[in-house]
């Protein structure tokens, strides 16, 4: 389980650190799902309105044999349930650390930009 920081801790967290915090547990959270977490991510926050990850070289080798069969709709339709199951932690995870509430989560998959993104849109008034 990825350790939450208290709200009054995060709101403390320089801009970069929060990014680079969020990075780290969505890291993590793939990782302990997939098996393997991508090669690169990076977080970007935008005034208290939305979060946004991007998971680049995410795929695992079962994944990556699907692609090159031509079957990406398996690696969609897994990619889908998988995020429906983490949307909780990953929510609790974002709330945690920039101490707002997420309103929505949006994840997306590239197969051509072989990319995961993850779109949390934030409560600006939380």
């Amino acid at each position: 389980m990825v350790r939450a920081l208290a709200p009054d801790t995060a709101t403390r967290l320089e801009h970069g650190e929060v990014c680079a915090a969020i990075s780290r547990a969505v890291v993590r959270l793939h990782a302990l799902a997939y098996g393997k977490g991508p090669a690169k991510a990076s977080t970007h926050v935008r005034d208290k309105q939305f979060v946004l990850c991007l998971l680049r070289d995410p795929f695992t080798r079962s994944e990556r044999t699907f692609i090159a069969a031509g079957r990406t709709d398996v690696v969609c339709e897994n990619r889908r349930v998988f995020h429906e199951m983490l949307e909780r932690q990953l929510r609790a995870t974002v709330e945690d650390l920039t101490g707002h509430r997420v309103t929505a989560f949006v994840p997306g998959v590239s197969i051509e930009a072989d990319l995961v993104s993850q779109l949390f849109i934030l409560d600006p008034m939380a």
